[in-house]
């Protein structure tokens, strides 16, 4: 078993969206709260469009995945320690890092963060590429055989999003350069 413990957890490609989720989660848990029914917050994402999203597939993709990062009950109102927190009076920044904290929990997350980028970070590395995700992949691949099953475009796109991500939740800086 690794380190992280991921040894029973197989590594999901679905990391892609998760970055780009972090106002939309505050926006959907909060109207969750407010209106107290699955049914209806899906009616509000959906059908009105609070997320000001193109198109009714896109919104309702984008609810599904919150929805499950989140652990949204769907049968029946639940006030969640998350939901809480975003209805709390805590400054954005914290809950930010809260919502960092849900998304870190994804397996293939946690993989990449402990065993390729805190070493990296520990060695004193400032500054991490993609096409070093994308090696660390493979130098995995015999461990974690999923990754083998992955497309060359998913796996650039796993390294694309996992980066894409620390930066949205302002561990990493930069457009193509993350350091």
């Amino acid at each position: 078993m690794s380190e992280t413990g991921t040894e029973d957890e197989n590594l999901r490609s679905s990391i892609g969206h998760h970055s780009t989720y972090i106002w939309e989660t505050k926006l959907v848990l909060e109207e969750y709260s407010k209106v107290e029914s699955y049914e209806e917050l899906k009616r509000r994402v959906v059908e009105d469009n609070i997320l000001n999203k193109g198109s009714e597939e896109y919104r309702r993709r984008m609810l599904t995945e919150i929805s499950m990062r989140c652990d949204l009950n769907k049968e029946e109102y639940e006030e969640t320690a998350l939901v809480s927190v975003m209805n709390s009076d805590l400054p954005d920044s914290l809950k930010d890092w809260i919502l960092y904290y849900q998304y870190s929990k994804d397996s293939t997350v946690r993989l990449l963060t402990q065993e390729f980028l805190y070493p990296k970070h520990k060695q004193g590395a400032i500054s991490v590429s993609k096409k070093e995700v994308l090696e660390f992949l493979k130098s995995i691949e015999d461990e974690y055989p999923e990754i083998s099953e992955w497309t060359e475009n998913t796996k650039d796109g796993v390294a694309k999003h996992y980066l894409s991500a620390l930066k949205n939740f302002g561990i990493l800086e930069g457009r193509q350069k993350k350091e």
